[in-house]
Parts: C-alpha cells; sequence; structure tokens
C-alpha cells in the first residue's frame, strides 16, 4: 500500500521539528565568536536581539562619539576618561587599556561582560548557552558601576537610608523585567522566561504617587511693590545626589514668573542646581529657594514655578510645574501655599 501523499509532507515536517527540539535541547553549540576580545556588540545581538537594541539607544553606546566628550577630552586624547568610555573590560579599569577596536560603540557588551575567553552573568539563565558562560553575582552590585561612576557611588553609599530601604544603582537604572534573554531567532522560544535586567541605563520613571523630585511653593506677600515668595525642592527618590556625575553637564532648575491670564511672563527668576558647581539636591533634603519680584504689573494674575532638567542639549523636560493665583487683589491677604 503506498503511502497518502498528504501523510508525507507532514511527517517530514515532524520529523524536522524533532530533529530542530533535539539540536536546541542537545548539547550546546560552540559559537564562532570574531576572537575572545573585539566581538561587535552587533553580533552578540544577533541573539540577544532585545537587550541589544536598548544598549545601543542607551548613553553607554553613544559614550564615546558624543560630541561633548569629543570637545571635553581634546578629541579623545585624556587617557583617564578613555578608561571608562571605551573600556576593554571592566575587571581591567585599573590598568592603562583602552580597547583600540569598536571605539565607536562605547561601553559595549564586552566591556561589562567579557572576562578572559569567558562572558559573564550575574546568574546561569540556561544550560544550553552558545558560548561559554561565568556566573558572576558581582555585576549586580553597585560596586560594579562604582568603577567609573566614582561620584555618585559614593554619594549612594553614605547616604542616610536604611538598609532594608537601599536600593543598588541596577534596581532603578537596570529594572528588572521578565522576559527571553535571547530572541534574534524562532528557535529561541524555547528557552524559558527568566527575571533578567533592562539595558537601556537611562532616566527612572517617577514610582506611582511618588515624583522622584517634589516641587512646591508658596507666597508670603503679595502689593503692588513685590511679590514675595518660597520655592521648596526635595529629591525623593535617588539615594545620591540630583544632579549627579562629576563630569558633563547637568543641570535642574527652579524657574519662577509672573504670568497674566494668557500664560505671558512678566518677570522670571531662575535658580540653578548644577552637579559641578555643587549645588545639588541630597536626598530628602529639602532646598529653599526663595523668589521675590518687584514692581509688579498691573495684569500679573498668578505665579507659576516649575522644575526644568537641562544638558548639553537644552531642556529635557518639564518635571513639576505649580501654579498659585494671585487674585483677590493685590494687597489683601497672600493666597495660602498651593502644591502639585
Amino acid at each position: 500500500m503506498k503511502p497518502s501523499p498528504r501523510r508525507i509532507p507532514c511527517a517530514f515536517v515532524l520529523a524536522l521539528v524533532c530533529l530542530g527540539i533535539a539540536g536546541c535541547l542537545g548539547k550546546p553549540r560552540a559559537v564562532q565568536l570574531p576572537r575572545p576580545c573585539g566581538t561587535p556588540s552587533a553580533v552578540c545581538g544577533q541573539c540577544h536581539k532585545a537587550i541589544y537594541d536598548e544598549w545601543r539607544r542607551s548613553g553607554h553606546a553613544q559614550a564615546f562619539t558624543r560630541e561633548e566628550f569629543h570637545v571635553a577630552t581634546r578629541q579623545h586624547q585624556a587617557e583617564d576618561c578613555l578608561r571608562c568610555h571605551i573600556p576593554v573590560s571592566y575587571d581591567l579599569l585599573d590598568s592603562a587599556t583602552v580597547r583600540t577596536e569598536n571605539r565607536e560603540e562605547g561601553v559595549n557588551c564586552e566591556s561589562c561582560h567579557l572576562r578572559g575567553d569567558a562572558y559573564v552573568a550575574r546568574r546561569q539563565f540556561t544550560s544550553y548557552a552558545d558560548h561559554k558562560v561565568v556566573e558572576e553575582p558581582g555585576i549586580a552590585a553597585s560596586e560594579f558601576c562604582g568603577k567609573c561612576h566614582r561620584a555618585i557611588y559614593r554619594e549612594w553609599s553614605e547616604a542616610a537610608v536604611a538598609p532594608a530601604d537601599r536600593q543598588s544603582c541596577q534596581d532603578c537604572h537596570m529594572p528588572a523585567t521578565r522576559r527571553r534573554t535571547v530572541s534574534g531567532s524562532p528557535w529561541h522560544v524555547l528557552h524559558a522566561k527568566a527575571e533578567c535586567r533592562h539595558h537601556g541605563f537611562g532616566k527612572v520613571p517617577p514610582r506611582p504617587g511618588t515624583p522622584n523630585v517634589a516641587l512646591a511653593a508658596s507666597v508670603q506677600a503679595v502689593t503692588p511693590a513685590a511679590v514675595v515668595a518660597t520655592a521648596s525642592v526635595t529629591n525623593m527618590a535617588a539615594h545620591h545626589s540630583l544632579p549627579s556625575g562629576e563630569f558633563g553637564f547637568r543641570e535642574l532648575a527652579v524657574v519662577a514668573a509672573l504670568v497674566d491670564r494668557y500664560g505671558v511672563a512678566s518677570a522670571k527668576q531662575v535658580t540653578r542646581f548644577v552637579a559641578q558647581r555643587r549645588t545639588v539636591l541630597p536626598y530628602r533634603q529639602p532646598q529653599a529657594v526663595p523668589l521675590r519680584f518687584e514692581d509688579v504689573a498691573e495684569d500679573v494674575e498668578a505665579l507659576e514655578v516649575q522644575l526644568v532638567r537641562s544638558s548639553y542639549a537644552g531642556v529635557e523636560a518639564v518635571l513639576e510645574k505649580v501654579r498659585i493665583p494671585l487674585r483677590p487683589a493685590r494687597g489683601e491677604a497672600a493666597p495660602a501655599a498651593t502644591e502639585k
């Protein structure tokens, strides 16, 4: 009896599936990486696609190519800076070794994950890795980040935070996410999902109900001659100062203005918090900003206070905003304190 023509394709497909599963679940095949050191991150991205996409949009990926770094280091001549902006590996930071290949990748995959001839992870995610993986829990500790982010790490370690409440650098800047660590081909669906870390290394989104930085304002006096008020800014979340960092330009600014009914400002006052000037917001220590406006215009309706984040590129975001009406008519009792 001849086999049914319909059964032959089905049997063939089933055999292919079985062979594929056997291949995935058998001994790990050795991926031929270009060399123990010097593998482009795009090669890692062929399997770790989601992680690679997060990294390539991050500040780490731009650590060498960013224009302000180019200028500040005199066209990349400052060796001390290069050790952290294009490191071969973070276990070599105390040496004079800097990367000569793939420099445009800045802090790349190998910078954090290469140790000798193996790649390290905080734990083994699978028994079927395609290359040698060594478990290294220390990669998930703040001390690891502190090798380069020294000033921020020092502030973090000295912050008055109860041990039970202390969060690591990774807790905030590499939040946990549950997914497959590999996602570059259809066969990767056979890998189980696990808790791993986001690789964007970016700004920390506010937690529900708690702003990262709190802004409040109150008015003490309103007369035709002057408006006297006070703003208060508090770093509520970061266990280090805000802004932070030794180099570059990071700024938080309290921008206060008297505005008319259309929102047009007739007077403005700006108070800046800049990391490099050490005018910063320590953790949970409110900073008072005195405000005084004289010769107040007749059409002024309100005091608006904004907390603005800026960088080399200019204003990045308005983080918080407070508006206090200055009516009833000036000369009467000052309005009550108003918060967002």
